[in-house]
C-alpha cells in the first residue's frame, strides 16, 4: 500500500495528493473539473493495476512447492495450585519486610500499527451488499455479486489450485469489502484479533466450504497488511496468524524464526499434530503480527436490548454493575495470552459508568490509605470464590468486565480488577504480583502517607502488598506462605479518568 502513494507521486506532473482520515484531499484550484475527473479516474486506475500487480506476483509465488513444518504442541496457561476455598487472615501480623522479586514483565507491546489510509474508492460495478453479524453487530459490506464470487474455484488444496483461486479473488473488486472492514474497525474500535474474526464471518458469507473461508480469510488479511499465511493440513486448508505475544492451547509452527499459531475455521485445531505445509515467501507489506491487546474495548450493541446486572452489598455499601453481553461474548472467544495482556485491558463505557456511580461515592472524602482500604475490603467479600477449573474446567483468567459477569472468581480475576479499580479511581501505580501458586497485587502509595506492610522495590518506588484474596488481610499483609518466594512483577499502564 505504501508503495503506491510513491507510484502516484512520481507519476503525477499536477496537483497535490494526500491521505487525510477517510478522504483524498486534492489541491485542484488551477484544475478544471473535467480534467479532475479525469486524473480521478486515473488515479483509481492506476491504483488498482498496482494493488492487482502485487497479488499477482503473490499468487504466482504461491504456485511454487510449500515447505513442510513440524507442528508443535500447543503450549498451556500455567495452573496454580490454588486452594479451593480462599484463605482467611488469623490474625496474622508479622513484621512487615522487603520481599524477594525475580523476574518484571513489561508492558505489553503498544500497537504500532498505523490506521490504514483508504485507497479512492474503486467503481462499484458488479458489487452488492450483505449483512454479517458480528456479536449483534448488523454490518453491511460491499461485496462482488455472486455470479463473480462463484467464478473463484478452488479445485483442491494443492498448490497450483490455491495460486489460481488467489489470481481469481483479486479480479473480484474485493477493495471495496477491505474499505469496509477498516471504516469498521475504527467505528466498532476493533484490535487486530477483532479484525480476523470479522474477516472470517465475511469469508463464511462469501463461501459455504471451509478451504474457501481460508483462502479468502487470508487473502482479506493480507491486504490489510497482517502477517497471516495458509497452510495445508491434514484437515483441509488452516489460517497461521502470527501474534505479538504467546497464545495458549493453540498448536503452532515456526517458520523463519517466527511463530504463527494454527486457526481451522471450524476452530477443531486445537487436537492438530504431525506436520503441515506452508510457503515461505511473504506477500509485500503484510509482515504486521497480530497485536492482542485491547487499548479500546470493541463498541458493540447490547444483547437482547439489555445489560447483565451485578448487585452486592458489603457492609454499608451496595454496589450495581451493568454488564455488556455482547463484550462478555467476544472475551469468550479471545485465545488465551498472557497474563498481561489481560491485566492491562481498558473497560466499557457502561462499566466505567457504573464504577463512578457506586464506588466513586464509597472512597469520597476518605484519605488514600481509607481508599484502598474499603476497596481492598469490597473486593475480598464482594465475591464467590472458585478455582478456573471448578467454574470452566480449563484455566481462565478475566478481563476486568468478566468479574461482574460470571458467578464465581479466583485470586488472578480479584487482583486485575482491583489494579484497575485503584489505577482508574485513585490514579495509583499498581503492579500485580506473580507467585507460583497465586497471584496478588502491590499499590505504590504516596510518600507522605506512611504506609507501611511488606514490599516489594521495583523502579526505584515502594509497592505495598494488597491481596484481594486473603480475607481479612489489611494493606501490607502477605500470606505467609508466601512471603519468601521469589516473584515475578506483572507491569500495569496508568488509566486516564
Amino acid at each position: 500500500m505504501k508503495r503506491f502513494f510513491i507510484f502516484i507521486l512520481l507519476s503525477i506532473l499536477f496537483g497535490i495528493l494526500s491521505a487525510q482520515e477517510d478522504e483524498w484531499l486534492i489541491d485542484t484550484t488551477w484544475i478544471e473539473q473535467e480534467d479532475f475527473e479525469q486524473f480521478k479516474q486515473q488515479s483509481e486506475t492506476k491504483f488498482d493495476s498496482f494493488r492487482d500487480s502485487i497479488n499477482i506476483r503473490f499468487a504466482k509465488a504461491l504456485a511454487g512447492e510449500w515447505t513442510m513444518f513440524k507442528v508443535d504442541k500447543p503450549r498451556q496457561l500455567p495452573q496454580k495450585p490454588k486452594p479451593k476455598t480462599p484463605p482467611i487472615n488469623k490474625g496474622d501480623n508479622l513484621n512487615p519486610q522487603q520481599l524477594p522479586k525475580g523476574e518484571v514483565v513489561p508492558l505489553p507491546n503498544k500497537v504500532k500499527k498505523e490506521p490504514q489510509k483508504l485507497p479512492p474508492p474503486s467503481i462499484q460495478n458488479n458489487m452488492t451488499k450483505t449483512k454479517i453479524m458480528f456479536y449483534n453487530a448488523d454490518i453491511l459490506v460491499d461485496i462482488p455479486q455472486k455470479d463473480m464470487v462463484k467464478s473463484c474455484v478452488l479445485a483442491s488444496t494443492k498448490e497450483k489450485d490455491v495460486s489460481l483461486f488467489w489470481q481469481q479473488m483479486t479480479k473480484t473488486n474485493v477493495q471495496a469489502c477491505i474499505n469496509k472492514l477498516l471504516l469498521q474497525q475504527e467505528k466498532l474500535q476493533l484490535n487486530d484479533w477483532a479484525m480476523y474474526e470479522m474477516a472470517l464471518k465475511l469469508s463464511k458469507q462469501l463461501f459455504s466450504d471451509a478451504n474457501r473461508q481460508v483462502a479468502t480469510t487470508v487473502f482479506l488479511m493480507n491486504q490489510m497488511e497482517y502477517d497471516v499465511r495458509i497452510a495445508r493440513t491434514e484437515k483441509g486448508l488452516a489460517c497461521l496468524l502470527a501474534m505479538d505475544c504467546k497464545v495458549y492451547s493453540i498448536p503452532y509452527v515456526t517458520i523463519g524464526g517466527k511463530q504463527y499459531y494454527i486457526f481451522l475455521p471450524n476452530s477443531e485445531q486445537r487436537n492438530l499434530s504431525g506436520n503441515i505445509y506452508s510457503y515461505t515467501c511473504t506477500m509485500d507489506n503484510a509482515i504486521l503480527p497480530l497485536n492482542m491487546v485491547v487499548n479500546k474495548t470493541p463498541l458493540l450493541p447490547l444483547q437482547n436490548r439489555s445489560m447483565h446486572k451485578y448487585s452486592r452489598s458489603v457492609d454499608k455499601y451496595s454496589v450495581e454493575v451493568e454488564v455488556n453481553e455482547s463484550i462478555i461474548k467476544f472475551y469468550k472467544d479471545y485465545p488465551q495470552v498472557d497474563m498481561h495482556i489481560y491485566a492491562n485491558a481498558m473497560i466499557t463505557e457502561e462499566l466505567k459508568n457504573s464504577i463512578d456511580t457506586y464506588f466513586r461515592p464509597i472512597i469520597e472524602g476518605k484519605n488514600v490509605y481509607q481508599a484502598v482500604s474499603t476497596l481492598l475490603h469490597y473486593m475480598q467479600y464482594g465475591f464467590d470464590y472458585a478455582t478456573d477449573d471448578e467454574q470452566f474446567g480449563y484455566e481462565k483468567p478475566f478481563f476486568p468486565e468478566e468479574n461482574f459477569y460470571y458467578p464465581k472468581n479466583d485470586c488472578e480475576d480479584r487482583g486485575i480488577l482491583f489494579s484497575y479499580l485503584v489505577r482508574y479511581l485513585l490514579q495509583l501505580d499498581v503492579v500485580l504480583i506473580d507467585y507460583p501458586n497465586h497471584i496478588a497485587t502491590a499499590v505504590c502509595f504516596p510518600s507522605d502517607s506512611n504506609v507501611t506492610g511488606d514490599y516489594y522495590e521495583y523502579d526505584n518506588k515502594k509497592y505495598i502488598v494488597c491481596d484481594p484474596t486473603y480475607i481479612g488481610a489489611s494493606i501490607g499483609m502477605s500470606q505467609p506462605e508466601c512471603r519468601n518466594e521469589k516473584v515475578k512483577i506483572i507491569t500495569l499502564q496508568p488509566i486516564d479518568r
